[in-house]
């Protein structure tokens, strides 16, 4: 057979070229490479020796190699047959019949047979062989968000060249740090070898997968059609065997419990610059502004509107990007502050797993909800009942604003007080025996929910260290501390501000930041840091027993040992 290069120069080559697939360690040959070994030499050669034009072998380029690293024996008659049949590697990946010895490409009326009567170690090398040349493109949902279900062969090489050798485990699934070669991310703006972004990858390992894939896909699709900054987008999704896969970007930066343990600004009062003040208070209003995108998503299709929630908002869920200059999250956390000059920091939200789109407002759901899983911690009073007597209460979007409430003010004390009284303050928060930590209490007396005393303290300190000064500083703090009081943890649903004119309190409070008529909205005090044993005296006063707020006395919890960062370390696995 005149084929110019011998196949074993070829068998070396596409050892040469192969990269290394580092999730499931199966190698791969990218088409830049395949390039390389496909030359016009071996594509002539073949032309001449079985009598078919050049451009006609140019197709079959991955299903050419794939048969040419057979054994001797079996190359000629693999490529008779085949170019007589007119496969090419428009129709891989083929399967094949062990009963009828057929090799078909396609389902139902598109099913085309190729080639029968093959033996068995020539349909095996050929059928395994096709999977190195002939892997799946990632990242083709259009801003529709409408797509057809992926399901890729068991066999299917995923084109993975770095794999973090530690797994992510979260309430649902695996997240695996990958970098996926360039050649198959069809994102924008394009990837290059030199610019190739970390990414996501999460594989479902609950036991209902298949469900749970399906709705948090439909959920993710709707999230991408809003195309909003302060969302994580879905750049794929697939399944692939039995396993089911999400492929998200991946945030440099970890989530919000991440961020307050690092920069611990809290005790480290130099660090509470005006510029991370901004910062801060643009990434909150874009975090509301993208719930109440999700609350308010349009609906293209129908000339409607959806209204959805989130339902599982948590520090966990926050996710923090470092944008860089080519258009792609940094792939290594930067040593600088999020909200220093060029950072590009940007928290998003993430993991809306547990959201749900009705066609009709679903503020005052009377219907039950079929949602499951979320941050008990954040969990607003109507959760309550349900862990008692097993019912499952509507989850409507004013559950998301109470877990705003819930949201904001621990990351007031952080930024007041550090992470560690994050971390008493959950403690503080149980009542005798429980294993939650929550904003309310059962008031016995009344029978009826109440806020928690620990979380009415909490607020009157964070009162306090601000007017420590007389108020002259830090009035935006002051005003989101109105805003959880009065507007998101109010234990009557009907009460709650509804997401849009949350959004709007808040684009009220940038234009405040942004102008220079109020100095002190976003300044800090230039006195020291004292006055702190004032506050604790003045706390102290407060009478918080049983006999004055009706609720049953609480014994001390105590804090486990390791402190702030064992506690910090259990939050981030997502549990």
């Amino acid at each position: 057979m005149a084929i110019t290069r011998p196949r074993r120069d070829i068998a070396h080559l596409m050892r040469e070229t192969k990269q290394n697939n580092r999730y499931d360690d199966r190698g791969f040959v990218p088409p830049s490479e395949l390039r390389k070994i496909i030359t016009d030499d071996l594509t002539r050669g073949v032309s001449r020796s079985f009598r078919q034009p050049a451009c006609n072998v140019v197709k079959v380029t991955a299903t050419l190699l794939s048969i040419l690293t057979n054994s001797d024996k079996t190359v000629k008659a693999c490529l008779c047959r085949m170019l007589d049949s007119g496969l090419d590697d428009s129709y891989l990946p083929v399967t094949y019949d062990p009963e009828t010895t057929q090799i078909a490409s396609g389902e139902g009326r598109r099913r085309r047979i190729f080639i029968t009567g093959l033996e068995e170690y020539q349909r095996s090398r050929f059928v395994e062989n096709q999977w190195h040349f002939h892997l799946p493109e990632f990242g083709d949902i259009d801003e529709t968000g409408v797509r057809e279900q992926r399901w890729l062969d068991p066999s299917t090489i995923l084109p993975v060249v770095y794999c973090a050798p530690d797994a992510h485990a979260g309430a649902y699934g695996q997240v695996y740090q990958i970098r996926m070669h360039h050649e198959y991310l069809k994102i924008r703006p394009a990837p290059t070898e030199k610019n190739n972004p970390m990414l996501a990858l999460k594989r479902l390992t609950v036991l209902d997968a298949e469900k749970a894939y399906r709705q948090e896909e439909a959920a993710l699709l709707r999230i991408n059609r809003l195309n909003h900054k302060h969302l994580v987008k879905l750049i794929d999704s697939f399944k692939r065997g039995r396993d089911y896969f999400f492929l998200f970007p991946w945030a440099a930066g970890g989530d919000l419990f991440g961020l307050w343990r690092k920069y611990d600004i809290g005790s480290d009062h130099e660090n509470r610059s005006d510029e991370m003040k901004r910062w801060l208070l643009i990434q909150t209003r874009g975090i509301v502004s993208a719930i109440e995108a999700i609350h308010n998503l349009p609906d293209t299709a129908h000339g409607s509107e959806e209204n959805g929630r989130h339902g599982d908002i948590r520090p966990h869920n926050i996710l923090l990007f470092y944008d860089s200059e080519s258009g792609h999250p940094s792939s290594c956390s930067e040593d600088r502050y999020p909200w220093s000059e060029g950072a590009g920091g940007t928290l998003r939200v993430a993991d809306v797993g547990l959201a749900r789109f009705h066609e009709k407002v679903t503020d005052n759901r009377q219907g039950p909800t079929d949602t499951t899983g979320a941050f008990l911690e954040y969990a607003p009073p109507s959760t309550s009942q349900a862990r008692y007597d097993g019912t499952k209460p509507p989850r409507s979007r004013s559950y998301d604003i109470w877990t705003l409430g819930c949201l904001f003010h621990d990351l007031i004390v952080w930024v007041l007080f550090g992470a560690a009284e994050v971390e008493r303050l959950h403690y503080a928060r149980r009542s005798d025996g429980s294993l939650s930590s929550q904003f309310y209490w059962w008031n016995i007396s009344s029978q009826s929910y109440t806020m928690n005393p620990v979380v009415e303290e909490s607020i009157e300190k964070i009162r306090l260290a601000l007017h420590r000064f007389g108020g002259n500083s830090d009035k935006w703090l002051e005003e989101l501390v109105d805003i959880v009081e009065k507007d998101l943890l109010q234990i009557n649903e009907a009460k709650r501000i509804t997401s849009l004119d949350l959004d709007n309190k808040l684009l009220d409070m940038l234009a405040r930041a942004g102008c220079d008529i109020d100095a002190a909205y976003l300044c800090s005090s230039t006195a020291d840091n004292g006055g702190e044993d004032d506050t604790a005296a003045i706390l102290t006063m407060r009478n918080l027993n049983s006999s004055s707020s009706n609720v049953k006395t609480k014994k001390k919890n105590k804090h486990p040992r390791g402190g702030v960062s064992n506690w910090f370390r259990r939050h981030q696995s997502g549990s």
